[in-house]
């Protein structure tokens, strides 16, 4: 009995609540209809200047409605009767972001809402029309938020921060409330907001990250940078290859990467690789190599070695200085993998299934930074039944200058055999800084690159000097 009383009484009054929501939001809807039978609806697009404050307000008057009154109140010019309303609605619902927003827009920029009545005040320079989330640059944020007195000025940053405490997600809110602190030259604060708006709308980078690049060099922007070394934001990798696609100075960025780099939270590999990638097109081979092997802690002089001649590391392939590794077609198969023979746990071993046809092989390669001067490759390789008309080399081209002549080559690689060890001379002229190693077909012509069977390469090293022939 009990529980049917309890049940039934949760009813009713859920019942009564709709029936209240259901009269408030009626209310609501008339009142501010300008067809409504109320004689305080009013639309002053129908009735521009004739605004007038209500003098009463029907029972359960919602909130939100107080909105729709300050919006026709600014837009026929009466600001006063706008702010008022906008209050009022916050002060009904103090968790109302959009009254708080339109609170921050009636003390910053009153003129807004006035365009919509008169087409012959608009200029987007001399109203601060332009919408928040198409503005270019500091200067236009100025533009958008006038002068106002210092009594407004201090309501409206009172309010541009409960806004972005109310509605630290919401685009619209974001993008005006940074607007509005970079007119007000409070940089911290417009950052802090430009950077919660890109986290949530990455397409906001048209706009933000141009303006970051602008600030790069000022201490207030450098402060607010060191703030979030700690902690990256998610859009900080965008912002970086921004700076790799727009900064002149290789320094800048340099030190604006070494400063991530010493911090707690490194970056991440995407984001290293695109650096060293864009020292290299540069021709920076030398700091390129450096950032690069300080990330796998290789020991200085190690560019003058090849880097993990075994085939080991499995971790670290396709990166700007490791072995690049990659597969030619579906009957060719290269990989890292153990076999009989093989020094340690792992060797090179490409495999050509039976019916390969002509490939152009060049698909297993290493850049290398040696100073001029003789060298040796040397190795150890072993072929299984590999038919070919001319076979494999490894080759090493000048990769800065691939029109000079190979630096040198060892013998073809086919036939069958066990183990043997190869060398090959190599010769680095001046002015070549950096060289590519690389295994590829012999024959440029088709014809001769049909493979079928098996090669492995184990213990590959580069020393000093040249072998006797």
């Amino acid at each position: 009995m009990i529980t049917k009383w309890i049940i039934g009484s949760l009813i009713l009054a859920y019942g009564g609540l709709l029936t209240v929501t259901g009269i408030a939001d009626g209310y609501g809807r008339t009142y501010n209809a300008v067809d409504g039978g109320n004689s305080d609806g009013y639309n002053p697009l129908f009735d521009p200047g004739n605004y007038h404050a209500p003098t009463h307000f029907p029972l359960l008057f919602p909130p939100n409605a107080y909105l729709a009154l300050a919006e026709q109140a600014a837009v026929d010019g009466k600001v006063d009767d706008a702010r008022r309303h906008a209050f009022d609605a916050v002060r009904h619902n103090p968790a109302n972001g959009e009254a708080a927003l339109m609170l921050l827009e009636l003390y910053a920029r009153p003129a807004l809402y006035r365009v919509v009545l008169d087409e012959t005040e608009y200029d987007a320079e001399d109203t601060g029309t332009t919408e928040p989330d198409q503005a270019t640059d500091e200067t236009d944020a100025t533009e958008a938020f006038p002068t106002i007195s210092p009594a407004d000025k201090a309501v409206a940053d009172t309010v541009a921060d409960i806004s972005y405490r109310l509605r630290p997600t919401y685009l619209t809110t974001l993008a005006t409330v940074a607007d509005y602190w970079s007119a007000s030259k409070e940089d911290a604060k417009s950052f802090r907001a430009r950077s919660a708006l890109l986290v949530n709308n990455p397409e906001s980078a048209e706009v933000t990250f141009p303006l970051f690049h602008t600030a790069l060099d000022d201490p207030r922007f450098t402060e607010f940078f060191a703030q979030h070394l700690a902690s990256p934001p998610v859009w900080w990798p965008a912002f970086f290859n921004y700076l790799l696609a727009n900064e002149p100075d290789a320094d800048k960025i340099h030190r604006y990467y070494m400063a991530r780099a010493n911090s707690a939270h490194p970056p991440i590999p995407a984001e290293r690789d695109s650096y060293v990638n864009h020292l290299i097109k540069s021709k920076y081979w030398s700091k390129a190599y450096q950032v690069w092997a300080d990330n796998l802690s290789i020991p200085a002089g190690s560019e003058t070695q090849l880097y993990d001649g075994g085939f080991e590391d499995t971790k670290n392939i396709n990166q700007a200085f490791t072995w690049k590794i990659s597969q030619p077609a579906p009957t060719v198969k290269v990989q890292q993998t153990s076999g009989m023979g093989v020094t340690g746990k792992l060797g090179l071993h490409i495999t050509f299934k039976k019916g390969t046809k002509s490939v152009v092989f060049q698909h297993v390669s290493q850049t290398r930074l040696l100073p001029a001067g003789d060298y040796t490759l040397q190795g150890r390789y072993r072929l299984a039944q590999l038919r070919t008309s001319k076979g494999l080399r490894w080759r090493m081209h000048c990769a800065d200058k691939p029109d000079l002549p190979v630096l040198g080559e060892s013998a073809a690689f086919k036939g069958n055999g066990v183990w043997e060890k190869f060398t090959a001379n190599l010769r680095v002229p001046t002015g070549c800084q950096a060289q590519l190693l690389r295994l590829e077909t012999d024959s440029p012509y088709a014809h001769h690159n049909v493979f079928e069977g098996e090669i492995w390469f184990d213990d590959l090293s580069i020393v000093k000097g040249s072998t006797p022939p």
